[in-house]
């Protein structure tokens, strides 16, 4: 009885979270290369960047501290950290993957720098920002 009860209730709060999920994310994964003959991974070392998903998944990116706008303080990079929330019937995204969310019209290019933790009503990580590059 208990068990229904609480099934019901993670249900119904999960399908109340969904509606906060007002970004989409593109996820790329770092992909290893097959393996040689010899054991050691082709030439090249490791794989380039593919997109792991097909379409765009549902996610809500919380800033814990706001993004970066230029500034340094004594010289160094302010950076910006966050958390990444998503649907619980997606799959888990490893630390090292690399991902791409628009949420409110802007863009921003992410790494996972957290392991990913999992509850009844939604996945969360923590994630900082990539630099841009020139």
């Amino acid at each position: 009885m208990v068990s229904k009860l609480n099934a019901a209730f993670y249900a119904k709060a999960g399908r109340e979270l969904a509606r906060l999920f007002d970004g989409r994310c593109r996820v790329y994964h770092l992909a290893l290369r097959p393996l040689g003959p010899d054991g050691f991974c082709q030439s090249g070392g490791l794989g380039e960047q593919q997109e792991n998903s097909g379409d765009a998944w549902p996610c809500h990116l919380a800033f814990l501290q706001q993004p970066p706008a230029g500034l340094t303080v004594d010289g160094c990079p302010v950076e910006a950290r966050c958390r990444l929330f998503w649907p619980p019937e997606l799959p888990e995204l490893p630390p090292g993957s690399r991902l791409q969310v628009e949420q409110q019209g802007r863009v921003y290019d992410l790494v996972c720098s957290g392991l990913p933790v999992r509850y009844p009503t939604h996945w969360e990580t923590e994630l900082r920002l990539l630099p841009k590059r020139a």
